[in-house]
């Protein structure tokens, strides 16, 4: 039995210095500087897509997936594939490529996509997707615009996984061996992706910084700079933005209700990948009986929850 709450970002923005509109500010800045939570356990040290446990939204920004969810997260769509088609068995998925190049200037290929997935399902690569990418047979790339995947079986969340694996450059990764990439430094120094950013530098448990790519598909980004810098707790972030020494971060909802209260903040919600559920261990007896777990779903009140918990910021 799964309870599924999907809490939204709780985004705030700061007005900058002169009382100019927020979102008029935050899209017109030349500088975004922003602090994400990165939770109790202190600064993120990984910016491996493939094993790490968190960051997704940052890595994002210059690291791309063959498919995304839309803005409602409601349906996948293409994003470094520009179309899709499932066969009739369910067992053959066809991708047909954008055209794009990686931030290095090398052109992006099918023979990318083959490589990230097969390097994505061998544990050895300390990957954390290995597990879930089990059911692939093979991976072809008939030609450079073109990846063909067959699965050994169908999978109704095969392109939901692909949405969250980044596809990575063939010819920067595939000269290190699959053991040594999870601790390489080129994730932290080099990384090249596709992204609307390009990997700027890193200056070590501080930030960091990301410049637009100019020639970026879909156009070039509303800001030149987004600095990433990190916080050791939420309170130290929002301390911060409080300060006037970043213009964004993400907030707990309890303290959501304060920058609401304070007009020279922006309140931005929206849906998010997060899902909170409780999990019963069906090698337990009792939780073997699909009756006692059903009785239990029936028994928790999961708007309670949502109110009491999330301030209202989650959907069962």
């Amino acid at each position: 039995m799964r309870i599924n709450t999907i809490a939204r970002h709780l985004a705030i923005t700061g007005l900058l210095l002169g009382g100019l509109a927020t979102s008029v500010q935050a899209q017109g800045a030349k500088t975004i500087t922003g602090g994400f939570d990165v939770g109790p356990g202190g600064f993120p040290k990984n910016f491996n897509p493939l094993a790490a446990t968190g960051g997704f939204t940052w890595l994002s920004t210059y690291f791309e997936p063959l498919v995304i969810y839309n803005a409602e997260l409601t349906e996948l769509e293409g994003d470094l594939a520009k179309d899709y088609t499932v066969g009739d068995d369910q067992l053959t998925y066809t991708f047909n490529l954008v055209q794009e190049t990686w931030h290095d200037g090398k052109p992006f290929t099918s023979k990318d996509v083959k490589f990230t997935l097969e390097l994505a399902r061998n544990k050895a690569s300390g990957s954390l997707f290995a597990a879930r990418l089990g059911d692939i047979a093979s991976v072809d790339a008939p030609d450079d615009r073109t990846v063909v995947v067959k699965l050994s079986k169908p999978n109704g969340s095969f392109l939901s996984i692909l949405s969250q694996v980044m596809i990575l450059p063939e010819h920067a990764l595939a000269g290190m061996p699959p053991e040594t990439l999870a601790t390489s430094t080129w994730w932290s120094t080099t990384p090249v992706g596709t992204g609307p950013f390009k990997f700027n530098r890193y200056v070590s448990d501080q930030y960091v910084e990301l410049a637009a790519d100019d020639d970026y598909r879909s156009g070039k980004p509303k800001v030149d700079v987004l600095i990433n810098r990190y916080f050791e707790s939420p309170a130290a972030a929002v301390a911060a933005l409080r300060a006037g020494e970043i213009q964004f971060t993400y907030v707990e909802p309890d303290d959501a209700v304060s920058f609401k209260s304070d007009s020279n903040f922006k309140v931005i919600e929206g849906a998010s990948y997060v899902v909170n559920y409780i999990g019963l261990n069906q090698k337990v007896e009792l939780f073997k009986d699909v009756r006692v777990r059903q009785a239990i779903m029936h028994a928790i009140d999961r708007n309670a929850i949502i109110e009491s918990l999330y301030g209202g910021a989650a959907k069962p």
